[in-house]
């Protein structure tokens, strides 16, 4: 079931998402924050995981990071993930 967190922790999301992209030197392109899920637009930046490995790790240190700095309780994230690769600028 979906919960409306994001509308409510929305700074506190922005700074746990800000802590994992500087640990996992990822480059946030753009980011959307809806009430109960989030869009954004990323890119590897040196060495990189697999995308699916990417996607769990990334889950799992943001919701920790929810955890500890807004008091939420788990589970954060749902477990499945909807992703696309833009492959050419008009993708973008």
């Amino acid at each position: 079931m979906r919960r409306h967190i994001l509308c409510y922790h929305a700074a506190c999301f922005v700074r746990a998402y800000r802590e994992v992209a500087q640990r996992r030197r990822h480059r946030t392109h753009a980011l959307v924050i809806m009430p109960d899920h989030l869009h954004f637009f990323a890119s590897p930046a040196g060495n990189s995981l697999p995308r699916d490995a990417w996607h769990r790790l990334w889950k799992s240190m943001s919701a920790r990071s929810l955890i500890r700095q807004c008091g939420l309780a788990a589970p954060i994230w749902q477990d499945d993930v909807f992703d696309h690769i833009l492959r050419s600028g008009e993708s973008y």
